[in-house]
């Protein structure tokens, strides 16, 4: 489901395109097109990492800090002071 999102099928239908252009021209082999990176994934290299384990923890652990910053900021506002008077 995650490739669905991240995939663009107009990049991904360029690419095809432009290798097959360079095999018919002969600037390149079927052999040398399969080694180069798929261009969904040169673009989706970030969003790839978010979509992994270690992305999902790192946006996990970053939306975690930022609720309980907020849950604080929301509490020293409401902080009662305690006056002791002899």
């Amino acid at each position: 489901m995650g490739s669905r999102i991240v995939a663009n099928p107009q990049v991904m239908v360029d690419q095809d395109l432009y290798n097959f252009k360079e095999i018919i021209e002969g600037r390149a082999t079927p052999e040398e097109i399969q080694q180069r990176p798929a261009a969904a994934t040169a673009q989706s290299g970030i969003l790839a990492f978010l979509t992994s384990g270690a992305g999902l923890a790192l946006v996990g652990g970053l939306i975690l800090l930022i609720l309980l910053r907020r849950r604080r900021r929301g509490r020293s506002s409401k902080k009662s002071r305690i006056i002791f008077e002899f």
